[in-house]
């Protein structure tokens, strides 16, 4: 067995580099919105697009430990975010992100609509368990599945658009005027 320096090095530089091709930063926006106290991030989540919503989950998704707090912001939306998490759904690739926005969906259906008979959605999420690879994922993500299957164990509270700050949203008491995400 021959050990080659050069070609340690040509393997580290060429994982390096590639490594680069896989892995997305956070933009500004985001890192900037991450170092508001979490009453100011509730509050700016509120005025995102629902598409900058499901990016800034994401991104959560993507720490370590995975922070998903923001699920049943989304959630409590309703109805009017559907379209917007099936779209991300089919068109994301990584199956951890795709069990993340199955989560948001097993929040609705758990807390704020009953989703049993929402063929579109179950559909989608079985069509996403159909394509994955890892079984460990495909695993949590039909738990989920089966969850929106069961329906709400209680009652629903009704859906909203998200809560002006400080107003007590049962998770979080938000209080004071927020700050911009430019954190002036």
């Amino acid at each position: 067995m021959h050990f080659s320096f050069f070609g340690l090095w040509l393997q580290v530089c060429l994982a390096a580099s590639l490594g680069g091709c896989f892995f997305q930063a956070p933009p500004d926006d985001y890192l900037k919105f991450k170092e508001l106290p979490i009453e100011k991030q509730h509050c700016e989540f509120k005025k995102l697009s629902i598409d900058k919503q499901i990016d800034y989950y994401l991104f959560d998704r993507d720490r370590e430990p995975p922070d998903l707090r923001f699920a049943d912001d989304i959630a409590r939306q309703g109805t009017t975010v559907i379209p917007a998490l099936l779209k991300r759904l089919r068109e994301e690739h990584a199956e951890y992100r795709q069990e993340a926005i199955v989560k948001i969906l097993e929040a609705m259906s758990r807390k704020y609509v009953d989703l049993r008979t929402n063929q579109e959605v179950i559909d989608a999420i079985k069509e996403a368990i159909a394509k994955m690879e890892d079984r460990d994922w495909q695993r949590i993500t039909q738990n989920s599945l089966n969850a929106i299957e069961r329906g709400p164990a209680g009652g629903l509270k009704p859906t909203e658009p998200l809560p002006p700050c400080g107003v007590d949203t049962g998770n979080v008491l938000q209080s004071g005027a927020s700050a911009p995400l430019s954190g002036k």
